[in-house]
């Protein structure tokens, strides 16, 4: 049987389900569902494992990237896709060349 589930529920589900099963995922934002925190409950049950940085797209990537560097699996969430583009020279130019 299938249901129909809205993008931000499952979502928010499946990292639930990855936080819950990993201590290493850290969240970058605290924009890890909908807009304007719906009730899903991430925010609440993982305070601890979520930074809020500036809003800048090359900060919270050029973090990310540091973080995944020491060991810890970051999650951001970019709510724009075209904002990736900021973000870009970061993930692909600084990460490939850190040794």
């Amino acid at each position: 049987m299938t249901s129909t589930v809205a993008y931000w529920q499952a979502r928010a589900a499946a990292l639930g389900r990855e936080l819950d099963a990993d201590a290493r995922i850290m969240l970058v934002g605290g924009y890890v569902s909908a807009p304007f925190n719906p009730p899903d409950g991430l925010l609440q049950r993982y305070a601890s494992r979520i930074l809020w940085p500036p809003i800048s797209e090359a900060a919270q990537c050029g973090f990310a990237i540091g973080a995944a560097l020491a060991g810890l699996r970051p999650f951001v969430p970019i709510g724009t896709s075209s904002f990736m583009f900021y973000a870009w020279p970061q993930v692909a130019n600084e990460a490939p060349n850190v040794r």
